[in-house]
């Protein structure tokens, strides 16, 4: 969503996320249906860079078990870093979590994406779903960004336990995003155009951020599989893993297993902030 926010690796974009307000609840609190067209709440995800820690929390993760693990306070997944030009696709698969309320914060959120840049430069092009806890409603959606341009959530229905697909990919100014969940049975396809680094690919979980990082909801885990960049596997491309930290270091927030040779990964939530 307008997307990425401060990261504490060489990740770094974000943008803004635009969140839906308007949704009919069942009266055990469940999603049934978001409506576009409803007042949005923005929850701006600026772009700000912070140093590489080369070391994780006390005890490290012993999940992902990867050497080139690089921290972040609001990313977790896995992204390949290269020079300008060199990444021109990346697609995975993913199944939208159920996001469950944890602790006190009126406002909690949890994104999943993929996208191109924005792991070592000041714009991403990327699209993804997310889902947040908000005065005492949960809420699902689709979007897709070209940041530093706003965020567009899109209008189709998005549910926990939908199979979802999603890709950018580009031919030279021109970028093509898509995604389509295969349980509600819609797909959308975006073409824009501009001039951007692509020197990164990332398939993420991320924490949204809005006058600061927002608590990460409780996603409990989300598989994500097939994940590929330039039509490769992402560990033939040296995808490398990222794990997001508490804002203090001390503790993680959410912890990614390894990848296999088929881009299957799975990110574990561990707490909200």
């Amino acid at each position: 969503m307008n997307s990425k926010r401060i990261i504490i690796a060489v990740i770094g974009v974000l943008g803004v996320a635009v969140i839906v307000a308007g949704v009919r609840v069942s009266s055990s609190g469940s999603t049934k249906n978001v409506y576009p067209g409803y007042p949005r709440i923005p929850a701006t995800h600026a772009p700000v860079g912070g140093p590489r820690i080369s070391a994780p929390a006390p005890g490290g993760n012993t999940a992902n078990g990867a050497s080139n693990t690089s921290y972040s306070y609001n990313w977790s997944g896995y992204a390949a870093n290269g020079s300008n030009g060199q990444y021109h696709g990346v697609k995975a698969s993913w199944v939208q979590p159920r996001i469950i309320r944890t602790g006190g914060s009126s406002w909690q959120d949890a994104s999943f994406w993929v996208g191109l840049d924005g792991s070592n430069s000041n714009t991403v092009e990327q699209l993804g779903t997310e889902g947040y806890y908000r005065d005492g409603t949960i809420l699902y959606d689709a979007w897709y960004e070209m940041y530093p341009a706003a965020l567009v959530t899109l209008s189709n229905h998005v549910q926990p336990g939908d199979h979802l697909t999603a890709s950018v990919s580009r031919s030279g100014r021109s970028y093509t995003l898509t995604i389509k969940d295969s349980t509600e049975g819609w797909s959308r396809t975006i073409h824009k155009t501009g001039g951007y680094h692509n020197s990164s690919a990332e398939a993420v979980a991320e924490a949204p951020y809005a006058g600061g990082i927002l608590p990460l909801a409780n996603f409990h885990i989300a598989h994500f599989t097939s994940t590929a960049i330039n039509g490769k596997s992402a560990i033939s491309e040296r995808a490398g893993a990222i794990d997001m930290l508490s804002r203090s270091g001390t503790s993680y927030l959410d912890t990614v297993s390894p990848i296999n040779s088929a881009g299957a990964w799975t990110a574990f939530w561990d707490s909200a902030s």
